[in-house]
């Protein structure tokens, strides 16, 4: 729909703001940089045969453009008319008399459209007949739309919706077919890099995950049974579930910062022995448990002051807060989960503090699968390596706080139920949801889709 309004008109007060009235109003395919003065030829009364009362009112006539066929409504050539009077009247039977002599010298039986000025191009009317034929332009039917004036009749409103038959539509054409390179090029102009929406971390190093990972609630109770003081130095941890995403697997972990960091009662030890002696005084359940893997844990290459302590880090802090996390390696898709809690995260996972859910739901859509295919892949080919320096760059669509709460909603419907049927339907409207924050075409959608 294109709405023209008086103001546009009043608007044009020379022949460079009607050229781009032209331009951007109407939409006409005229070059930038062309003049009025080079759209066409200008016809003078005498060159149209114009005689009496209706010559002394007409100024000129120029043949603006030739336009093709471009709408199913409008299928047809037409030629333009810019068409110039010293009165703002007669514009109904000047417009009748000069269309036998248009067709004699300035285009032949395309339909006729014509713009009306006076000759500072004000006033403004539209103008087209709409069953125009050779040899009858007197009983031809004449719509003109025109803006209120003085000591006129001509039907007039302070805007038009003009019809079809007058505003030039280019034809629409179907984009190319995508490609994934073109597809791959385009994300990045509607985003911004994923290190701008929070910092990536690799979580905790244990040196000897078998030890350290309490994988069965039998073991973390028997523990705890055994001792009281097994409750202090053991820890909520999650961990990224083999099958499924969104929800992180809760397990325990025996977690022992270094001595440099935090004061133990075997802080001051004047050696091992005694170092060791007084862990498994203060201890003794956990001291026992480690003992079973006390030469491999000893050979660690990373560790804290004594074999049984973690290595220092300052991540510990910032595990503390609600994150995304997600594996360093994962077979053919990402499969990030969300935690809330202050639970630890082990290498080879990596975590983003933050409460974005929308993030999390970019993350494990298939758009993102579909990139992680073109660039994570390892070098065998035989899975996905989310590795820092490349997740960092992946293009995160903007996203408006009512599209950040729309995909939010989604995905804590999922975390509330992760095991339902429903969950398959709700990862469908999220990804529609992602779609559309990228501004995919249907092409480029059934491109991701077909490459699954």
């Amino acid at each position: 729909m294109r709405i023209v309004t008086r103001d546009d008109i009043q608007g044009i007060s020379d022949a460079a703001s009607l050229m781009q009235f032209l331009r951007e109003k109407l939409g006409l395919p005229i070059p930038e940089g062309e003049t009025l003065e080079d759209t066409g030829p200008r016809f003078r009364p005498r060159d149209l045969g114009l005689r009496g009362p209706v010559a002394d009112h007409f100024l000129d006539c120029q043949k603006l453009q030739i336009f093709p066929g471009d709408t199913s409504e409008n299928p047809e050539p037409w030629i333009l008319f810019l068409v110039r009077f010293n009165t703002n009247q007669g514009y109904e039977s000047a417009l009748r008399a000069i269309c036998p002599a248009l067709e004699r010298n300035a285009g032949g039986s395309a339909p006729f459209r014509f713009i009306c000025t006076d000759e500072h191009l004000q006033p403004f009317a539209f103008a087209y007949f709409n069953d125009s034929a050779e040899d009858d332009w007197q009983n031809a039917e004449l719509t003109i739309f025109s803006w209120p004036q003085e000591n006129t009749t001509i039907h007039v409103s302070y805007e038009h919706e003009l019809p079809p038959e007058f505003v030039f539509e280019p034809p629409v054409r179907p984009d190319p077919s995508p490609t994934r390179e073109s597809l791959l090029a385009k994300l990045p102009e509607v985003g911004t890099l994923l290190r701008h929406h929070g910092n990536i971390y690799s979580g905790v190093h244990t040196g000897y995950r078998q030890a350290f990972v309490i994988e069965d609630v039998s073991t973390y109770e028997r523990l705890l049974n055994e001792h009281p003081s097994s409750a202090d130095i053991i820890k909520p941890m999650v961990d990224i579930p083999s099958r499924k995403k969104w929800r992180a697997e809760p397990k325990h972990l025996i977690f022992i910062p270094s001595s440099l960091n935090t004061r133990w009662p075997w802080t001051d030890a004047l050696n091992d022995v005694e170092a060791e002696s007084i862990f498994a005084i203060t201890y003794p359940a956990v001291s026992g448990y480690l003992n079973g893997y006390r030469d491999a844990l000893k050979e660690r290459t990373q560790q804290g002051e004594f074999y049984w302590e973690f290595p220092s880090s300052r991540r510990y802090a910032l595990l503390e807060y609600p994150k995304i996390i997600y594996p360093y390696s994962r077979g053919n898709s990402m499969r990030a989960c969300y935690e809330e809690s202050d639970a630890l995260v082990l290498t080879p996972a990596f975590f983003i503090p933050t409460t974005d859910l929308s993030l999390l739901a970019v993350l494990n859509s298939k758009l993102f699968s579909w990139w992680a295919r073109s660039e994570c892949l390892s070098s065998s080919g035989s899975r996905l390596d989310f590795k820092k320096s490349i997740m960092e760059v992946f293009p995160v669509a903007e996203r408006t706080e009512a599209q950040k709460s729309a995909l939010a909603e989604y995905v804590q419907s999922i975390l509330d139920e992760p095991d339902s049927r429903e969950v398959p339907a709700l990862e469908e409207e999220i990804d529609a949801l992602v779609y559309a924050l990228y501004r995919l075409t249907a092409a480029e959608r059934a491109l991701i889709e077909e490459h699954r």
